[in-house]
């Protein structure tokens, strides 16, 4: 269970399997960068692929990875993208398998741009702060999300169904993490609107 502050929304962990795409994983919490004084805060995703960037991720060589870590069932989420990364140009791709058998990817064709793809969000809380993207798969909605706060911590993927909870995926090592408010920014990638915090997860 995740403990909360009183001044934090946040809310309990469940873990739980899901068709199409499951996770299991614990992430490192968002930290201050010294010289930048932003939260750089964890991120992840799935991902396709022959020639592997490292070990740890379904990106390729000639991908950067923006967040990427291991589920407890020995699954990796990746979160993939183009060296060139901007509003106008590049992709995210999200990707969720195992080096030699990706199941999922979002979106399948790399011409999308970013912010055509995802939404994002920054969070400020009480003793820490989190980060995520969200996008829409049919009736499901992803949130890879990265947070810390009083006496909780949330590192992985919120699966909702039709707009309920239905599965939180916890990272199990250490994460890449290399999204940040910043990035979200030069991205100019939409607001999430509707803002998901910890407490609602069931």
């Amino acid at each position: 269970k995740i403990r909360t502050g009183s001044n934090d929304r946040s809310g309990k962990r469940e873990d739980k399997k899901e068709p199409g795409t499951v996770m299991e994983t614990k992430c490192v919490p968002p930290m201050l960068i010294a010289n930048n004084t932003k939260p750089l805060i964890v991120f992840f995703c799935f991902f396709m692929s022959t020639a592997l960037a490292n070990n740890n991720s379904l990106c390729q060589n000639e991908e950067d990875v923006l967040f990427s870590c291991i589920t407890k069932q020995n699954k990796t989420i990746s979160l993939c993208s183009a060296k060139k990364l901007a509003a106008t140009e590049g992709y995210i791709q999200y990707r969720f398998g195992k080096k030699n058998d990706i199941e999922f990817i979002y979106p399948t064709n790399k011409d999308i741009l970013a912010n055509k793809a995802f939404q994002g969000r920054s969070q400020m809380f009480s003793g820490g702060g989190a980060l995520y993207l969200r996008f829409k798969n049919k009736e499901y909605d992803y949130i890879i999300y990265s947070g810390i706060g009083k006496g909780w911590e949330i590192c992985g993927l919120i699966l909702l169904k039709n707009g309920k909870f239905l599965s939180y995926f916890a990272c199990t090592d250490k994460s890449i993490q290399k999204l940040s408010p910043n990035l979200l920014e030069q991205l100019d990638l939409e607001k999430d609107e509707i803002e998901y915090f910890p407490s609602y997860i069931e």
